[in-house]
């Protein structure tokens, strides 16, 4: 039986291969029956010569093999009839945007073995992503908050020619004071990690954020409208707020109530996430003020709820470097977006900024 290793031809180009020319001939030495060529490629990480220089025919023409193997789809107009395949099709989940190469591949008696599907009696993946897929992610992520943000350039991975200088162009930049989630437990992620750990980024667990809330009833008459409201709140750095309930619900009005300070955790966290990204963009802030609105109504099920709250947060700038409305506005939506608070709760939030 003939295998070919045949020639990536996706876009954008692919310069992986599924054998290296030393597996390749290990290969060879495993199965001696066997035939191996190897279609030319001009983008292929290991050159044609390295191929041939192990005793392998590299050729344009592989279409007398029997096994074709690759790594990415193959274009419709290069599938071989009555051939049998390895790569990953991307049709196993049922994509959408392959369902003409798999109905190709059909019309055309091909029998294809999808990397994807090939499992070990456990029926685990034998082929899959692994160590180096999450150190290159791991940089590419890197590379795209330097690009998004402006704080470095970082050379396209496959520019670089090996892990020592991949870790060398990580060791020319500064992050900023950010979060980093990275979930999972298999290879891809503990590839990710090396690079983190690399970096001497910090590892620390989900954040928890406690108070201690403290009221005692000091009326002998625990009637509804005669029971005091007052309360304390307790924070960690061992700040204590009085807090009553909303003067409309028999509370104290000197006193915090939990409807302002909702209000003023949603204002709090937009502030701060907008000062993030301004401080990211090169931006100075002067003043920041924001006289939020929480409206009280009923929700959906009737029941009672914050369903708006707005921010009509006025910035003062200082500097050269002054942005337009334009760019104050999409400050304020990746502020939305990325506020931890906002993407707590369900009440619409409308930013409604001052200029």
């Amino acid at each position: 039986m003939k295998f070919a290793i045949i020639k990536e031809r996706k876009s954008p180009p692919d310069r992986r291969v599924v054998f290296s020319p030393e597996k390749l001939a290990d290969a060879k030495a495993q199965f001696p029956d066997a035939e191996f060529i190897v279609e030319s490629s001009a983008l292929r990480i290991f050159p044609d010569e390295a191929y041939a220089k192990l005793g392998f025919t590299v050729t344009d023409d592989v279409s007398d093999a029997d096994v074709m193997i690759g790594v990415k789809e193959v274009p419709i107009d290069h599938l071989i009839p009555n051939k049998k395949y390895f790569y990953f099709s991307h049709t196993i989940k049922k994509q959408p945007y392959n369902c003409k190469l798999l109905q190709a591949m059909l019309a055309k008696n091909i029998e294809m073995y999808d990397h994807e599907t090939i499992v070990r009696k456990n029926n685990s993946r034998l082929i899959g992503f692994g160590r180096y897929a999450g150190m290159v992610g791991a940089y590419n992520g890197f590379r795209a908050l330097g690009m998004r943000d402006n704080l470095f350039a970082l050379p396209k991975v496959e520019t670089l020619a090996d892990l020592d200088a991949v870790k060398a162009e990580l060791d020319k930049i500064t992050i900023p004071n950010i979060k980093i989630l990275l979930s999972g437990t298999g290879k891809v992620a503990y590839g990710a990690k090396e690079i983190l750990d690399h970096m001497g980024i910090k590892k620390i667990t989900m954040s928890e954020h406690k108070v201690n809330l403290s009221w005692k009833n000091e009326s002998e008459d625990f009637s509804y409208k005669k029971y005091d409201r007052t309360h304390s709140w307790k924070f960690e750095g061992g700040t204590v707020v009085k807090a009553s309930a909303a003067p409309e619900y028999l509370g104290k009005k000197e006193f915090v109530n939990p409807e302002e300070a909702f209000t003023a955790s949603l204002a709090s966290c937009h502030m701060l996430t907008f000062l993030a990204l301004a401080s990211m963009k090169k931006y100075t802030i002067e003043i920041y003020e924001d006289n939020a609105v929480a409206i009280l109504g009923k929700n959906e099920k009737s029941r009672m709820a914050v369903t708006k709250l707005y921010l009509n947060p006025k910035i003062t700038f200082k500097g050269d470097n002054i942005p337009d409305k334009t760019i104050i506005n999409e400050l304020h939506h990746r502020a939305h977006i990325e506020c931890f608070i906002a993407n707590s709760v369900l009440t619409e939030i409308i930013i409604e900024p001052v200029f």
